[in-house]
Formats: C-alpha cells, structure tokens, sequence
C-alpha cells in the first residue's frame, strides 16, 4: 500500500513538473471568479473559527461557547469599561481578551486590550490600582 502511495505522489509530482504552465494558467483563471472567492471566504471564516476555538481551548481551558456565554452574561461589553467588543480595534484583533488569575489559571472574564493591559502591567496588585485611583482623585 505504501508503495503505492509513493509511485503515485511520484507520478503527480512528475506531471505537475511536465504540465507546471498549464495547471499555474488553469488554476489562475478559477482563482479569479466570484464563485472561487466565495468558497474561499467561506472556508477562511470557518478555518478562523476552528482556531480561535483551539486557542481559547489550550490557552484558557475554555470553548468558543464558554467564551460566547461569557461575552452574553457581560451584555458584549468589557468587564471593566463597559466598552463593546464591536467598538474595540487592537491591530487585526476586534476580540475580547480573556483575563485569567495567572496563579490558578481561572478565567475571570473578558476585557478590551487596554483594560487587560493595564490590569498586566500592575501585575493584578490591587494596592497599585487603589493608589492609582487615589491619584487620579487627587488631580
């Protein structure tokens, strides 16, 4: 079997280095039409999601449906600014960000990028916020 799995890889590639031209021409003229980059659309938004499930899955230890319920039960707001998710831009990323207790790993909620930024740079230090807030009482 696997000896005929390899004449056959070994034929395809002989073809394609014998008939390259055609297939590159071929290939270029179905890449252009509306129903290619339709399917291809549609594919890459299912590709994204299948990630995005994976990552939250290995990262967090939660589903894309967790994330869902969890973006339902804080109305698509951040946790901390009440900002919506649709409002937010950071690069290519219009996703909350899941904020998580570093030491025991429990996911907490979802934040904008600033709100989770500025909860990493003080390091969770709830002093550091209280004194920031005294601070900026004080001005």
């Amino acid at each position: 079997m696997e000896t005929t799995l390899l004449k056959q890889k070994q034929y395809q590639k002989e073809y394609y280095l014998k008939n390259k031209d055609i297939i590159k021409k071929r290939m270029s003229e179905k890449s252009n039409t509306e129903e290619f980059k339709e399917k291809r659309r549609v594919l890459n938004k299912k590709r994204k999601e299948q990630n995005r499930e994976l990552y939250y899955k290995k990262r967090y230890g939660i589903t894309l449906l967790e994330y869902n319920t969890l973006l339902v039960n804080q109305d698509y707001k951040c946790a901390i600014c009440k900002v919506s998710e649709s409002n937010i831009k950071h690069g290519r990323n219009t996703y909350f960000a899941v904020d998580h207790c570093h030491i025991t790993g429990k996911v907490r909620g979802l934040l904008c990028y600033k709100c989770n930024s500025v909860l990493g740079f003080v390091n969770d230090d709830i002093k550091c916020l209280n004194n920031a807030i005294k601070y900026l009482e004080r001005c």
